[in-house]
């Protein structure tokens, strides 16, 4: 082929070629269309929120638009060249990946704000990314949320924050919000208050107690009678109560005014861990506190708070029937739309009343809430299963879960002021629950929750050392043979019948099942004269009809026994004064 052939052949290739305009429509922050490329066209642009035009523009390649709203809201948008439409948006979260930021490092506020963002996220079925502090109190409780300190690129999001200047940032004033609510306005949802879900162990004390939490970050947030709190103190102290404050500063203010921890309350201020002051608060009867986030962490973990504020008005703090307010006084100037809280003014009382809207607080007003407190925490329908199992245990237990949940469940059915449990075999690892089961923690849990006593037999003298450092003093911890032990405890005047009988000691071998099996079986006629009407008598680690129940499992069968569930676990329930073990 001749050379000249591919000398005279317009191949077309120019290095300037120009690039087509590409349009791209977000809903970051709101909506906001860019348009790149080399066209040099002009485009119409026309906002819609709820099918209503919001905003109309025209823009040249190379070019961006957006709206002022920075919140949610049912987006659309049509792209315009030459009177033809060539693109139309409309907002859909289904599946799309949503960066939600938590613009305050306040305790309250996330604690506020974070069961909205999980209803925001269930309503849209959308990947959602969370910026905040406080991540570590909601990475486990929250498994749809992804809490992470990067992200990669979103097609939506959104800030949430207590805005100064608001408009266009939120679609109503924050002094006139609730604080729960500021969330759910800027996600575009119906407001209903939801509790964040917050896993917490209680602290182990001998005696009852109340905490306190009686600093703040401004004065005018605090309880300023003078007297006040030395008094409830006192009170609660007749009352029979320990009085823990649990507050960072033990002495906190500006001179020439120091806020003091108030005498007679026991001294746990200091800066101490979140989980450490969550356990303090899950262990006490009640908090009573101010607008701050102790007092939202205590009503976060169901806690009663009885609440003591005046600078602020009820509606906006959560919802507590303790709320400790005077109306007849100057008061709410965190939420009068005409004044805008300064925080560089320590002593900021902008209607220069002194404070009045709490020094006029009294002492007989925080008592009538403390005895209406009390009065309903005794009245209160209690429940292990929802206030600590639920929360602590469940989601640990992999395949005894379910049987755990019945057997609490059945106890509680029962309905008594005190109760008795008796074990073989004690918790002998650390957080084994998914391996050993951990029982031992659970029942000293529910005996601590509803009084009565725990008793568990192991031959192991580690297994026992151990234990005794996870147990509370209402454990009684026996170092024997349990075959021994359940006949002496049977023997004894002061057992006059076991709720629940666990019998988990001797570990199974599943290649030969049968010394266990029997190991087991002995327990149970040791154990005899303490089961009487209403036993619940559990035995664990169970499969395929073998396991250490296997001789129980055919002796209760013999006896026509019906099975109470059947599962890794089984159990069997005496129903009536008729039915006893070894009975003829």
């Amino acid at each position: 082929m001749n050379e000249d052939f591919y000398k005279k052949t317009d191949l077309n290739i120019s290095t300037d070629r120009k690039k087509r305009d590409l349009i791209r429509i977000q809903f970051l922050k709101g909506c906001c269309v860019s348009i790149n490329g080399d066209e040099n066209k002009e485009y119409s642009l026309v906002f819609f929120e709820d099918n209503k035009i919001i905003y109309k523009t025209n823009i040249k390649s190379n070019h961006w638009s957006k709206i002022l709203k920075q919140y949610f809201g049912n987006y659309k948008v049509d792209v315009f060249c030459e009177d033809k439409l060539i693109k139309s948006e409309s907002l859909n979260l289904l599946n799309k990946s949503v960066l939600i930021n938590i613009q305050s490092s306040s305790l309250g506020d996330s604690l506020a704000w974070i069961p909205q963002i999980d209803k925001f996220q269930k309503l849209h079925n959308c990947i959602v990314y969370v910026k905040c502090n406080w991540k570590e109190l909601f990475e486990k409780s929250y498994p749809n949320l992804n809490f992470y300190d990067a992200y990669g690129e979103c097609y939506a999001s959104y800030d949430i924050g207590y805005f100064k200047e608001w408009k266009d940032l939120a679609p109503s004033d924050p002094r006139l919000t609730p604080l729960p609510k500021i969330a759910s306005d800027i996600l575009g949802m119906s407001y209903e208050e939801i509790k964040p879900k917050l896993l917490s162990e209680p602290s182990v004390s001998n005696k009852k107690y109340v905490c306190i939490a009686i600093q703040s970050t401004s004065q005018c947030k605090y309880w300023n009678n003078k007297t006040g709190w030395d008094e409830v103190v006192k009170y609660l102290n007749n009352l029979g109560y320990e009085v823990w404050c649990i507050d960072k500063h033990k002495i906190f203010g500006k001179s020439p005014v120091f806020n003091k921890m108030p005498a007679g309350a026991i001294d746990k201020t200091g800066d101490f861990p979140l989980v450490e002051r969550m356990k303090q608060i899950t262990g006490a009867e009640f908090l009573i506190g101010l607008g701050s986030g102790l007092s939202w962490l205590a009503w976060a973990l169901n806690k009663p708070v009885i609440l003591i504020s005046g600078f602020s008005k009820p509606m906006a703090e959560f919802y507590t029937p303790y709320r400790v307010f005077n109306e007849k006084v100057c008061n709410g100037c965190w939420n009068d739309e005409n004044l805008k809280f300064d925080a560089s003014n320590w002593f900021w009382c902008p209607r220069e009343k002194n404070f009045e809207c709490t020094t006029e607080i009294t002492f007989e007003m925080v008592k009538k809430k403390i005895d209406k407190c009390l009065h309903d925490i005794k009245s209160i329908k209690k429940s292990f299963v929802e206030d600590v199992f639920l929360k602590k245990y469940y989601h640990l237990l992999a395949r005894r879960k379910d049987t755990f949940k019945k057997m609490f469940e059945y106890l509680e059915s029962l309905k008594k002021e005190e109760y008795l449990i008796v074990e073989t075999g004690i918790c002998r690892a650390e957080n084994n629950f998914s391996g050993d089961g951990m029982s031992s923690l659970m029942f000293d849990d529910f005996i601590n929750y509803y009084g009565g006593k725990f008793i568990t037999v192991d031959i192991n003298k580690k297994n026992v050392e151990f234990a005794k450092t996870k147990l509370s003093n209402k454990a009684e911890v026996i170092n024997s043979d349990s075959v021994v032990a359940l006949e002496e405890i049977s023997n004894l005047n002061e057992i006059t019948g076991v709720d629940l009988l666990y019998l988990d000691s001797f570990d199974v071998d599943w290649k030969n099942p049968h010394v266990s099996a029997l190991h087991h079986l002995k327990e149970l006629v040791s154990a005899k004269n303490m089961i009487k009407d209403h036993s619940l008598i559990v035995v664990d680690d169970n499969q395929n009809n073998t396991g250490k129940g296997m001789y129980i499992n055919d002796y209760m069968s013999n006896l026509n026994k019906e099975k109470y569930f059947d599962d890794y676990q089984i159990g069997w329930v005496f129903k009536n004064k008729e039915e006893r073990v070894g009975a003829s």
